[in-house]
Formats: structure tokens, sequence, C-alpha cells
């Protein structure tokens, strides 16, 4: 009897060298810039050990509860590491070579929902509640692709979704283990850095999520309720027996009187959608049953609605002099009485999608000059880590691996998180020899006859010299950091010294304490 060969696919896992500390993806730290080759050589070296990683319970500078990362402007950065294993008994190694991308996302934990930071045309346009969190993967352009909703296009538009950072794989032996393995760890320095521009306020600016928050079930996020198909209910309820439902309603007032989704001229915009209808197949048939196969179909959504473009006007005109009331629309203006249309749980999740898309449009570039910062300190975040491969039929796969443990970012001038920096004095001798070069500013000719009008006379008392007509009158001025910092030192401490000489009784005398002697 010969056996069918099994097939395995890909894993993402927590690193070997994970503890309770960090049972997921494993965040370390490192206090200088050389840190992708300090954990290169960790890893080779089988370093990777978290027992030295006591940091994870020091830095806690908002609260107790969840360790503080702190920003590349403290000197500290952190690289994020998991494992990458086949599916198959004892998870060996998976091979680099099966691996196309794989990367990471930062979320952000608001009230139970997870925020992710999108990106429209390239454009940064903050924390989002997703519009369908059932998508896996965060590239909008290649999701529609990989569904056949988008033709490949080169070069690739402007990046849209969640935004990513990649992550790249080592093998690495665990001299440790007996017997020794191989691991495939993934790894990737994390940017705690950036700053948004937003279009407008966030009262004002639309996210994907609230754009669909007022159509109604499926076609929109209202009156969301679990998804249910069998022969007496289906929730892609749209058409039966040529009598529209709400949701058929909004969709067929969308896609003629917002999108023009028959216009010539707007089919390069609308070409994501007509590719989605032609994927809709509505039935010719009788009766209230459910099942497609006890129809026939005729074409395709978008073929329907180009054939009857003048029946579905006046079902429009209709509904919209009846004051959208439906039962008065159908009876006036009734479409086929044999159409039947039912939509997936897919198709509805894809199809609002793209309507939130096309309603919300291009992100325009920031209104305000000042940007947000992306990570706030009272904020919770955490990374999750992803991976991206073609199986054995050549399709595009995308699995999701474990998570870090939330996080928080420490604010830039967080005394607890600041760093001790060394700065390098003069001596002497230095000073002997001469000015150090420093930062040079040049004065325009305006500025600079004002001060020659009000500058004093360096020469004789009430003389000043002939103005020069050839040149543009302009100074240059050369400022040495090291002698200002050390003579701005020296004027500090003899302005303290006397404050503290003339008002050092002021203190006492507020605390009626005795002046010590």
């Amino acid at each position: 009897m010969q056996m069918k060969r099994q097939k395995y696919t890909p894993l993402i896992c927590a690193p070997y060298y994970s503890d309770a500390r960090q049972s997921g993806a494993v965040l370390h730290r490192y206090l200088d810039d050389q840190f992708i080759p300090r954990f290169a050589n960790q890893a080779q070296a089988n370093q990777l050990s978290q027992d030295s990683h006591k940091w994870i319970d020091e830095d806690r500078f908002v609260d107790n509860k969840y360790p503080s990362l702190r920003l590349p402007l403290h000197r500290t950065f952190y690289v994020l590491c998991c494992e990458a294993c086949c599916n198959a008994p004892g998870q060996p190694a998976l091979d680099p070579s099966r691996i196309e991308s794989a990367g990471f996302v930062i979320r952000q934990q608001v009230k139970g929902n997870d925020l992710r930071w999108m990106q429209r045309d390239g454009l940064d346009t903050g924390w989002e509640i997703p519009q369908n969190p059932g998508v896996d993967e965060p590239d909008e352009y290649r999701y529609l692709l990989n569904k056949g909703y988008l033709e490949a296009r080169s070069p690739e538009p402007a990046y849209s979704g969640e935004v990513t950072y990649p992550l790249s794989p080592t093998l690495v032996q665990d001299k440790l283990s007996k017997p020794t393995r191989a691991h495939n760890l993934l790894y990737g320095f994390v940017p705690l850095g950036g700053q948004g521009y937003s279009s407008a306020s966030s009262d004002d600016k639309p996210s994907l999520n609230e754009v669909m928050s007022q159509s109604i079930w499926p076609i929109g996020t209202y009156q969301r309720s679990i998804w249910v198909e069998n022969s007496s209910k289906h929730s892609g309820h749209l058409i039966q027996s040529g009598v529209v439902q709400q949701a058929g309603a909004e969709l067929l007032a969308l896609l003629f009187e917002r999108f023009h989704i028959l216009e010539s001229d707007n089919n390069t915009e609308n070409a994501e959608l007509i590719n989605l209808l032609k994927d809709i197949k509505p039935y010719w048939g009788s009766g209230g049953g459910h099942d497609p196969e006890d129809y026939s179909q005729a074409y395709h959504l978008y073929e329907y609605l180009r054939r009857y473009r003048n029946r579905v006007d006046d079902w429009l005109a209709a509904y919209h002099n009846f004051d959208s009331d439906l039962n008065l629309a159908n009876s006036s203006a009734k479409l086929h009485s044999r159409l039947q249309l039912f939509i997936s749980e897919d198709q509805a999740s894809d199809l609002r999608l793209l309507l939130a898309r096309r309603t919300q449009g291009v992100i325009e570039l920031a209104l305000s000059d000042l940007p947000e910062p992306r990570y706030h300190r009272d904020g919770l975040y955490y990374a999750k880590t992803f991976l991206r491969y073609i199986d054995e039929k050549g399709c595009a796969k995308i699995i999701w691996g474990p998570s870090s443990v939330p996080f928080r970012v420490a604010a830039p001038f967080d005394p607890q998180a600041s760093r001790p920096q060394l700065i390098q004095m003069p001596s002497l001798d230095d000073l002997k020899r001469g000015l150090a070069n420093g930062v040079v500013l040049r004065t325009p000719k305006s500025l600079s006859d004002v001060i020659e009008r009000i500058k004093p006379d360096l020469g004789d008392p009430g003389e000043r010299p002939a103005k020069s007509r050839g040149g543009d009158g302009g100074w240059m001025y050369i400022f040495s950091i090291p002698i200002i910092t050390i003579v701005a030192m020296i004027l500090l401490m003899v302005v303290v010294s006397l404050l503290n000489f003339i008002f050092r009784w002021i203190p006492w005398v507020i605390q009626r304490i005795p002046v010590p002697k």
C-alpha cells in the first residue's frame, strides 16, 4: 500500500531560548548602535539566553505592570526575534528558501480594540480600527492581487495598508541540546520613532471602520450579526424574487449614485469593484430557497447592472421618491421577479473593504504643519510577527506568529529613560593653540547694516569708519561650541554664587527655620 505524501506548512513560534517572561516573540535590548552584528554574533554563539535580560523587569518607567522601551534618542535599540519551523513532528527548522518574506507589525491596544498604524498611497494616516480584522494580508495591493480583483501593475502603486517591518532569517545550531538541532531565527530592528501627518483633525478624519458603520450588514458594519447560511436564512440575502432588501438597496445606491460604476470615465477608479462584481453571480429561478444549486446562472452581477441599467435606475428613483421605503419602492418598480442575489461571507468581507476604500478616497497630506508622534507614553503596544510563503500549488500564503509582550514607549525627556552622555571638553593646551572650528552663521546685508549703525565704536570715540560700498556688507560669525560651553558654565557659577550670597536667607525666613551656622 502506497502511503500518501503528507505536505507540511511553515509555522512561526517562540524562539527556542524563550522563557516565561517572554513566551512569544522575544525582545532584546542593546545599548549601542552595533546591535545587529552583536545579535548575530550572540545567536551563532548560543548566547541568547534570557537569564541576563533583567531589563524586562527593571525598565518599567510608566507603571509596574508593563515594561517600557526607550527611544533611539536614548541610545537604546531593540531587536525582535521569533523562530520559523515546519509543523512536522518535532518542528524542524524551516528552510530559508521557502520564505518569500517575513516581518512584523506594531499595534496599539485601546479599550479592547487593536489599532493598526495605516498608510494610504504611501502617506501615514495614523492609528485606525481595522475594517476587516479577518483579512490576514496587511498589504492591500498584494491582497487584492492574490484574490484576482486587481491586475499586476509595474511599477507597483504606492503602499496602502498596515505598516510592516522586515525580519531576516538566520540558521543557528543549538549546541546545548542533545542531539544538536538547527533553528531558523527571524530577527529585525524594532523602530520606535516616527511621526504621523493627519489630513484633518481626529474628529473630522473618517477611518475605514467609520465609513462603513452607517451601512447595514453585510454591506456595512451596522447591525452586524453572526453569518448564517441555511435553507431558511441567509446573511448574504440582497435580492430575492426581485424584491430588494435593505442591504441590496444601499449597495445599488452606492454603485450608481456615488461611484457611478457604469461610467466609462471612472472605470479606472472602479476597476477593483468591477472585478469583484464579476465574481458575484446572480441566479434566475422561482421560489424562496437560498441554495444557489436550485437556480441557473445567467451572468455576473456587473453584466446584469450593465444590461438592465434603466430598470435599476427606475427602481432607485422610486426608492428615493418614497423616502427610502422598500415596500413602496419594490411594489412600484420591481426588478425581475425571478432574480435572486446572494453573496458569500468572503465576498461580503471583500465588498466592505473595497466600498470603504472607494468611499474614503485618497488621503491628502497633513493640514497641520506639526506632526504627531507615533508612540505615546501612556499607550500600550505589542509586536506581532508574520511570514509569507508559496504553497505547493503556487499560491501566495501568509501565516501569523506569536506576539511580543505588551509594552509602553518612554517619552523623549523621561528622566528615568535618559542615559548619561559623555562630552569631551578641551584642555588648556588645546585652547592655547586656537579656537576650534564650529558653527558658521552668515548675516544678510539688511541685518548687518542695522548692526553697523548700533555697534559701539571700536576705534577713536566719535569716529566711524567709512561704509564700504563695494561688498554686500554681510558678516560671518564663527562659534566654537566647547568655548561657549566653558564660558557659559563659568558665568553660571558666578551668577549662582551671587544669588546664593544675596538671597540664601529667603528659604529659611519662609520656613521660619534658624539659619545654620
